[in-house]
């Protein structure tokens, strides 16, 4: 048998353990409330015994217990019993599987909700029915617990890649904690261990510290820090070893440190953190992180400190592990150095996340480096995972409790079909062809006379079509799926699909889109990988196109959009509009740089009508107002687009094959070049409302929502008309010549409050007669206009020695600048000449107000 502790899951999604139950609620890290300890003494698929171990609670507290479904069948369809436990020395026994109203089998996969009750000598005490419970089996080990993100920032104890000239010679390409002797000996690698042996799905990714310890006083890219932390449960900071301890007073790292507390908590108010002190002792430095640790404390963002306290000593210094390398490396912690810190920095974990139980031990020869697949058949956002499985025929359907779809894997795996629970009969889909489904859509150039092997396009209405793979196939032939792995504890499916191009008629287009999906709640979370391979396409032409990604077409009866188009982000009001009659279409064609071919057409009876619009909390709604049922979006970019048509005017009617809506995100340009590898993400939600789509939003409004970008390798989704710029994979950074083309290079659609930044740095070099330099930000005036703006402009004088340089502009020098900023545009002037030329490495952006 196996002591465990049993996790509950409340409606917020907060995974806490079972303890007491008072005042109708489940306590959590309560010193009166121990959690309860179970052993386990028999265990199925389906069925499974646990006995209450705590020897605190003999006499104290009995319980009722019954599970039921999550779909909210209580009464007739209880899964236990619900008889008292006894309050004795070994604790009373839970039986799930049976209980006085029959044998209910529990079903693989399906969650269940936890109905527990207190009693005492008067009766029901207390109750709640809002837990959901999970009972996990550890492959090993007595620790059971909630999954945790985590990120840890740290100095070459956490990472240091291969450095022969000192003695660290690991291996090129290859990075570890020095001077551990191997990736499965380090700190890191222990504790990630020991985080999946207590839940499978937990992580722990090293993130980029911006060399804090010998910065932060001067310039520190907390932005950089704060990107990092918004979608994490936990940020560990392992730092403190390279800072000068005798100049921390004077350089301010109290208020420093505390700054990147306060930006993390900004950015994402439920993060905890796990704080160390120094590996070799820095008196100074310590005692300001013991003292955050207590005056930054937050009921609601926690902290606790692993102190390292009297580790700076031989036996676990590196000297015998590394014998024959420099003493920088020596002088690092060994393996048992790095055992030691990671059993501190896990007694820690432990305490945060109320794990009971010794450390669970790792399997002989794991690398603990999370590749992205630990072998287990878990699937990450992003990462392709290795196992793979048959592709399914047919339709493969997922669902939560709120919603089911279906994935058409003859159409590319574009969702096919999609319920609302709460409304079964109305399919949601509107699946007229295999354009209309809730799919994505590239375009890239070639438009006009673009032959792929020499064919035409298939219909007269689509001559001019171009470059359009879709995922759900062409008017004829459905787009292929060739890898497949769905992994049902997450709920997340992972395939490959190679898409059709539009209008040619059984043409695949020469690319592939990796998809990965995951279900959770009311959203389907979405990130698709877009690989162009059109190095041998003779038509290729390198310039930027709109694109659709992320276009749901659903039935008419959805035509009111729901969002918050003011300049108020997140305290703007919510405003129903209808789309026939309700917006200002004339609003929308406004602006010097509107793009041309608008997508805005009135209203001619015609049954066809399309808009683009902007909201900066980058998400919409939109209603049925006959079933008041919704339909969410959410999207990296704001620049959103509805359309609708199959209708007679007027005449909604929605089902499937008929009056359509389509809700998408309309991704202004971006360059598909030949070897394009296109990151992108959105959201979808099904039944919920606006201020669930909101929340939703306000988590993630960060995402691709900063200035923040690097172009060593790429246009990182920044474009330029100039088809003679350098294509991708770049040499470091961005060329483009300026001897045809001036280099104006642009950014993606944003939604960026001007608050948050003060400076802007550029990198970049130029070559032949050019002096200046032009930086404009536009700022989306308050009018519900979509591209009517306020150009805040810059220029800056540039050194043309053909030598990268670093340029520094202060934005509030500019009385203009503030509100939203929706794009940014960077010009180096001066007439197109022969021997001019840009390359951009960098644009950031800081928070500097003192200066």
């Amino acid at each position: 048998s196996q002591f465990y502790t049993i996790y509950v899951q409340d409606a917020a999604g907060k995974t806490f353990a079972i303890s007491e139950v008072r005042d109708s609620k489940v306590y959590e890290n309560d010193p009166a409330s121990q959690p309860l300890q179970f052993e386990i003494s028999s265990i199925s698929p389906t069925s499974i015994v646990a006995a209450v171990k705590n020897a605190s609670k003999t006499g104290v507290i009995n319980y009722n217990w019954a599970i039921y479904r999550v779909d909210g069948s209580q009464d007739g369809d209880f899964i236990t019993n619900d008889n008292d436990i006894p309050s004795s020395a070994t604790g009373g026994i839970v039986t799930i599987n049976s209980g006085k109203q029959g044998t209910k089998a529990l079903v693989a996969g399906q969650q269940y909700y936890l109905y527990m009750a207190q009693s005492g000598p008067n009766g029901l005490q207390s109750q709640t029915r809002n837990a959901r419970i999970t009972f996990t089996q550890p492959s090993s080990g007595s620790v059971v617990g909630p999954q945790v993100k985590a990120v840890v920032f740290g100095n070459s104890i956490t990472s240091h890649g291969n450095l022969p000239s000192i003695g660290w010679n690991i291996g090129d390409g290859k990075a570890w904690g020095m001077a551990a002797t191997a990736a499965d000996k380090d700190w890191v690698s222990i504790v990630r261990a020991r985080m999946k042996a207590s839940n499978i799905n937990s992580t722990l990714n090293i993130g980029n510290s911006f060399d804090f310890e010998t910065s932060y006083w001067n310039n520190y890219n907390y932005n950089g820090f704060q990107q990092q932390v918004y979608p994490v449960d936990l940020v560990i900071i392992r730092l403190g070893d390279n800072v000068d301890d005798s100049s921390v007073g004077a350089n301010n790292l109290y208020d420093r440190y505390s700054q990147l507390i306060d930006v993390a908590r900004a950015a994402n108010p439920d993060v905890d953190f796990l704080l160390t002190t120094s590996f070799w002792t820095k008196t100074n430095y310590d005692n300001i992180v013991r003292q955050l640790v207590t005056t930054k404390r937050s009921a609601r963002s926690a902290i606790e400190l692993a102190d390292l306290a009297g580790f700076d000593k031989a036996e676990y210094e590196a000297y015998g592990d590394w014998p024959n390398a420099t003493t920088a490396v020596k002088e690092h912690p060994g393996n048992a150095g790095h055992a030691a810190i990671a059993d501190k920095v896990w007694d820690k974990f432990k305490v945060l996340y109320n794990l009971t139980g010794d450390n669970p031990p790792v399997e002989p020869g794991d690398p603990g480096i999370d590749p992205g697949d630990p072998g287990t058949g878990s699937i990450k956002m992003g990462v392709i995972p290795s196992g793979l499985t048959a592709v399914p025929q047919g339709i493969f359907f997922m669902e939560t409790d709120q919603f089911k779809i279906g994935l058409n894997m003859q159409t590319g795996g574009s969702v096919w079909n999609a319920l609302d629970k709460s409304d079964p009969t109305t399919e949601l889909v509107n699946a007229m062809d295999y354009g209309r489904l809730w799919q994505y859509a590239y375009y890239a150039f070639p438009v006009e006379n673009y032959f792929p092997n020499g064919k035409r396009w298939g219909d007269e209405m689509w001559h001019g079509i171009g470059y359009d793979p879709i995922q759900g196939g062409d008017m004829s032939v459905g787009s292929r799926v060739e890898q497949f792995k769905y992994d049902a504890a997450s709920n997340i499916v992972y395939f490959r699909t190679r898409p059709q191009l539009w209008g040619y008629h059984a043409e695949t287009a020469p690319c592939y889109v990796d998809t990965w999906m995951k279900l959770t709640g009311n959203f389907i979370e979405f990130r698709n990988i877009c690989h162009n391979e059109r190095i041998n396409d003779p038509q290729y032409v390198n310039l930027p196109r709109g694109q659709d990604i992320g276009g749901m077409f659903t039935n008419g009866g959805y035509y009111e959009d729901n969002s918050n188009q003011s300049n108020q982000p997140w305290t703007g009001p919510i405003t129903a509009r209808k789309i026939l009659t309700d917006f200002p279409f004339e609003n929308y064609l406004v602006g010097p740089k509107h793009p041309n071919g608008s997508w805005v057409y009135p209203d001619m009876g015609n049954g066809m009508r399309s808009l683009q619009f902007y909201t900066p909390e980058r998400w919409t709604t939109l209603r049925n107002p006959v079933t008041n049922k919704y339909l969410g979006l959410w999207s990296q970019s704001p620049l959103f687009n509805h359309e609708t048509g199959g209708r007679v005017q007027g005449n909604w009617e929605g089902h499937t094959g008929g009056a359509y809506v389509t809700m998408g995100t309309h991704y202004t340009q971006a360059i598909m070049d030949k070897r394009t590898i296109f990151d992108y993400s959105y959201t979808y939600m099904i039944g919920g409302n606006p201020q669930m789509m909101r929340d939703y939003a306000y988590k993630r409004r960060d995402f691709k929502n900063v200035i923040d970008w690097d172009f060593s390798t790429g246009h990182n989704d920044w474009w330029m008309n100039n088809s003679a710029q350098a294509e991708t994979p770049f040499d470091g950074s961005w060329f483009a010549p300026g001897d045809v083309h001036q280099s104006n290079r642009v950014s993606p659609d944003l939604a960026i409050d001007a608050s948050k930044y003060t400076h802007v740095e550029i990198e970049m070099a130029v070559g032949g007669e050019q002096e200046k330099v032009g930086l404009s930000f536009l700022r989306r005036n308050n009018n519900g206009f979509l591209y009517d703006h306020t150009d805040v402009p810059y220029q800056f004088n540039i050194i043309n020695d053909g030598q990268m340089h670093k340029y520094t502009i202060k934005l509030t020098d500019n009385p203009a600048y503030g509100g939203i900023l929706y794009r940014i545009y960077l010009d180096v002037y001066g007439t197109p000449k022969a021997g001019r030329w840009s390359r951009l490495k960098s644009v950031k952006g800081y928070y500097r107000p003192n200066e």
